[in-house]
């Protein structure tokens, strides 16, 4: 499915100044891969060398917070 992502101001220029994104993902794991797809290096900004997200990373899916931690569908 394609899922629109929001990029916050301080990752845009990673993004070459996008706000919106739109990747084919199922899932945040999928969605990264987009990201990093279409923009190498993005993930880099937004987990550490283990994969984790780092701890200033917010994720929402449909508008609700959700734990980095933890693999989630997306829906």
């Amino acid at each position: 499915m394609s899922v629109n992502v929001f990029i916050p101001g301080p990752w845009r220029n990673l993004t070459d100044g996008k706000t919106w994104i739109d990747v084919e993902a199922s899932s945040i794991a999928e969605v990264m891969a987009g990201l990093e797809a279409l923009y190498p290096g993005f993930k880099s900004h937004i987990v550490d060398e283990k994969g984790e997200f780092l701890r200033h990373v917010n994720l929402a899916v449909n508008g609700k917070l959700v734990s980095p931690r933890f693999p989630t569908a997306i829906k």
